[in-house]
Formats: C-alpha cells, structure tokens, sequence
C-alpha cells in the first residue's frame, strides 16, 4: 500500500499556450498510432481472451485525461467510455448501473473518479455524485476481490471520491448528505492511516489531510446551523494542524483561528472570539 501520491483528475486550463497544445496534439497522435499494433495483438486472441484489454484501457484512459485538461469534454467522456470496455466493464452495464463481472481491471474505478470530477467542473453535480457511488462500488469490489494495481495510489480514491460527493452535495444545498460524505472521507483516510508503516504515514499526512477535512465538515455544519457540533470539528481540526510539522502548517493556521473565531461570535462567546481573532492577527 503506497498513497504518497493521490490520484488526480486533470484540472482543465483556461489558457493553453500555442506549444502546449501542440505538445498535446502530439500525445493524442503518439496514442493513436500505439493503439494500430495493440489492436492487431487483440485480433489473434478468442473472444473470452480479449474481455480484458489492460494495455489498450491504458491508453484510452491517458487519452481521456489529455481531453480533460484540454476542456474538450465530449471527447473525454468518449474515450474514458472505450477505457471502460477495454478494462473489462462494459458501457451498457455502466448505464443500467449493473457490474456483474469480477475478472475487471481495477483501474476502471479511477476513470469513474475522474468522470464524478469532470463533472463537476461542468456544473453536472448529479452526474457527479453518481460516479462518485459508482467510484466506491468499484473500489468495494477491488478490495473483495483482492485485486491489485499497477496504480498505487488507488488506495487514496475512497478519501478524494468522498469528497467530490461532497462538494457536489453542497452545490445543490444538500449540506446534510455533504457532511456525511465529509465524515466518510475522513473515516476512510483514518483506515488508510492505520495501515501505512510509520514512515510512509510520516510522508503522506504531509498536507494535514485530515485536519483540511474536519476544517470542511465544520464548515459543512455551520451550513446546516450546528454551530456547537462544528466548533467540535473546528478545535479538534486545530489540534491536529499543531501536532503536524509540515510545511503546510502556518498557511493553514489562519485559516482554522478565523473559523473558530467565527464559531466563538456565533455562540456570543465574544471574550473567547476576541482572543482567537488577536492570536489569527499576530500571525
């Protein structure tokens, strides 16, 4: 288990340059000439043979995230729909939400993480909060199944998909749903925790994750007025960031004093906001 690196959905640019476009035009038609051998290898093999094709899932799966930083949408969501049939999970089942097979390439729950972000980033939040389920259906049946990944940092999907669920609950004022899937993030960040080495779990909790996610989950409840639940969350999000050494440290602090803060102002506890307010100005 290694989760150094989270798995990430391409961000789209606003603005490309002349040259990173053609650096990425160029990829697509490297990928598309890696696909002509690929396909001739499928050709020889039986039916039952070809069901999983890894290499071919590989590449229409770079395809898709070279469309997805592109903001070429469309595109993205095709070529993420051929990953998907080369990975073993086919598109009908997808839609009739039935995956019945096992034999799965376990990277396929990684594309539907990256579809819940595309998204989201186009304002799909149901769209997305559907492939965030889907994520985590996948990720359950990897895990059954003991299946592994050449993909380490599968291990970090169920804390990112929880999140962008959330994100996505709290764009259609669902706050509620949005807490729980806060608090599931970071119940999954937790069992992640407990089964990293101490030197691994030193390298990946190096960006205060945890306290990053009870800082939202307070703020989820303020959202739905539970101003002395979130100030549990906010305090306790605090404790963690101080008993962290990262570098990440004194550009989180403000931010979680000014939220107590408010917390304190909320409760008309104006002596207690008035010293944690003085404490977030003397950083």
């Amino acid at each position: 288990l290694a989760t150094s690196t989270p798995v990430t959905c391409p961000k789209p640019l606003k603005q490309l340059t002349s040259y990173c476009k053609s650096m990425m035009n160029r990829a697509l038609e490297l990928y598309a000439d890696a696909l002509e051998p690929l396909t001739f290898k499928y050709s020889y093999r039986s039916a039952e043979e070809n069901e999983v094709q890894p290499e071919i899932g590989d590449i229409f799966h770079r395809i898709g995230r070279i469309y997805s930083k592109k903001g070429s949408h469309s595109s993205a969501v095709d070529a993420y729909r051929r990953a998907f049939e080369a990975y073993g999970v086919p598109w009908n089942a997808i839609k009739s939400g039935t995956i019945n097979r096992t034999d799965f390439h376990p990277n396929a729950a990684i594309i539907w993480y990256e579809l819940a972000e595309l998204h989201f980033a186009t304002n799909e939040y149901g769209d997305s909060i559907h492939a965030c389920e889907k994520t985590m259906e996948l990720i359950l049946m990897v895990r059954s199944l003991g299946k592994s990944t050449s993909n380490d940092s599968i291990e970090t999907l169920p804390i990112l998909t929880c999140q962008v669920a959330a994100a996505s609950y709290t764009a259609l004022h669902r706050h509620a749903d949005s807490t729980r899937s806060y608090q599931k993030a970071l119940s999954e960040l937790k069992k992640a925790r407990s089964s990293l080495s101490s030197s691994d779990r030193g390298k990946w909790l190096g960006t205060n994750e945890e306290s990053k996610i009870l800082r939202k989950i307070g703020r989820s409840l303020l959202r739905e007025v539970k101003v002395e639940e979130a100030k549990i969350y906010f305090v306790d999000a605090l404790r963690v960031l101080r008993s962290s050494a990262d570098n990440e440290k004194c550009a989180e602090l403000p931010g979680i004093l000014l939220d107590i803060g408010d917390v304190h102002l909320r409760l008309e506890e104006f002596h207690d906001a008035l010293k944690v307010l003085g404490s977030c100005i003397k950083l």
